[in-house]
């Protein structure tokens, strides 16, 4: 790390300006590649909105399920009784 800063302050007279170039294309790159929160189209946001799509599904599946499981009951119920 030393003989790099070294090399940066020889080359350009400043120590981070390789850091401070690397960071700034990974956040590009992160950003381009996954997105943030507030983007739209990015994979994230796509995998984002899948999830809550799924839970949806999976609550209303869940529902349908009691109800069936009490159908069910019902059912035994009015068997027994004839």
């Amino acid at each position: 790390m030393l003989l790099q800063k070294m090399t940066n302050i020889v080359g350009t007279g400043e120590d981070n300006t390789s850091f401070n170039k690397t960071i700034n294309k990974l956040n590009k790159k992160l950003l381009e590649e996954v997105g943030t929160e507030r983007s739209i189209d990015r994979p994230i946001n796509i995998v984002e909105n899948r999830i809550q799509k799924i839970e949806q599904e999976k609550e209303e599946i869940l529902i349908y399920a009691n109800q069936k499981y009490n159908i069910e009951e019902k059912n035994q119920e009015i068997l027994k009784e004839i």
